[in-house]
């Protein structure tokens, strides 16, 4: 696919599968355990970790994947999310004894499909239910996550349709949201 302003090979016509990182400590605690192509993935969240910016007035609700050079490679490739966030929330972690702001979180509906949006920021930088656009890499939810952290609920369910061992540990995941292949 040719370059399209130094943003690499760009999927505009999205199929509805995506490249998603299963990382190694979920699969050392077999959370989820490690799927084969074509198996379903049950009540699974998906995290979208990148840039937020306001979404142009006219963008409809979209999920572009770009990879990061002209080659392709799962664990290379972004997407570019456009839809409307929920509530945000600041995200807090304990050093030494004193709470700290690591990060925010919402959920991002675009179309059919429920994201978890982390980055770096405040919560009070995201108005809730605004139109935003997210530059980010994908990965699972870890399953603790949910309770631990009463993560807002965007789980769902996922077909597989490849699956890629990273030398550095983890996979890469192709998923697609129930759909025939």
């Amino acid at each position: 696919m040719p370059d399209e302003g130094g943003l690499g090979a760009r999927r505009t016509g999205h199929d509805g599968s995506m490249w998603v990182a299963l990382h190694d400590w979920m699969l050392a605690d077999n959370e989820p355990p490690l799927p084969s192509v074509g198996s379903m993935l049950g009540s699974v969240g998906v995290r979208l970790t990148g840039t937020v910016a306001a979404a142009a007035p006219s963008a409809a609700d979209a999920i572009v994947e770009i990879a990061a050079t002209n080659d392709p490679a799962p664990w290379l490739v972004e997407y570019v999310v456009t839809g409307t966030t929920s509530e945000p929330r600041d995200l807090e972690v304990d050093v030494h004894g004193h709470r700290r702001r690591s990060a925010a979180e919402f959920v991002l509906s675009v179309n059919d499909h429920r994201f978890q949006v982390r980055f770096d920021g405040s919560a009070h930088d995201i108005a809730p239910n605004s139109r935003v656009v997210v530059h980010g890499k994908l990965s699972v939810v870890g399953g603790y996550e949910w309770d631990a952290f009463q993560v807002t609920e965007s789980r769902a369910d996922w077909r597989v349709g490849d699956v890629v061992i990273l030398d550095a540990g983890g996979a890469m995941i192709d998923l697609d949201r129930g759909c025939e292949r």
